[in-house]
């Protein structure tokens, strides 16, 4: 995707498309941007994607997890929980996420709720309309615990919530649990 201002000449237009860049004027809004990014996804499913012939199994022997949480403290802090067990991939961000699981599908994913521009639930809701992506288990690792957001994140059916600060013997259990060791 490129990010550019508004461009009159339809040659750049042209040239853009034809190079996999997608234009996206000043005023482009964020459901508009999703929608783009949602679309190149499915064009990139026929046959095989990116991340199912680079995915297969970690030549360490270990399982892969991909933390997702804006802040680094939160990612260290898990990493070092779990990161002797496990491959660990880390990003800040859902639209991060989402290209890392383009890069090498993960064998579960550590989710944050509260994240600047896509949400933890509008990241799973990304994350499940990738047709090979859907059976990574999600477990939600945040400090949300009111009952409109759970409530709306339990309906999506993540594989587990946890709330922080997450104690690391809880955190092992939940995920051996889910994806084994």
């Amino acid at each position: 995707v490129c990010f550019h201002s508004d461009v009159d000449d339809d040659w750049i237009k042209d040239y853009m498309k034809s190079q996999r860049f997608v234009y996206l004027p000043s005023n482009t809004t964020m459901d508009k941007l999703t929608g783009i990014i949602a679309d190149a996804i499915k064009k990139n499913e026929g046959g095989e994607c990116e991340a199912q012939k680079v995915g297969g199994p970690s030549t360490s022997g270990k399982k892969t997890l991909l933390l997702v949480d804006d802040s680094g403290f939160a990612l260290r802090t898990i990493k070092s929980l779990i990161g002797d067990k496990y491959n660990v991939r880390m990003v800040t961000s859902g639209l991060d996420a989402i290209t890392v699981i383009h890069q090498k599908k993960p064998d579960l994913i550590l989710l944050d709720y509260q994240m600047p521009m896509f949400d933890g639930k509008q990241t799973m809701e990304k994350i499940k309309e990738i047709e090979w992506a859907q059976d990574i288990p999600i477990v939600f690792v945040t400090s949300v615990k009111d009952k409109e957001h759970i409530k709306a994140v339990l309906d999506l059916k993540p594989a587990g919530y946890l709330l922080k600060p997450v104690d690391g013997d809880r955190l092992l259990q939940t995920i051996e649990g889910i994806i084994g060791k």
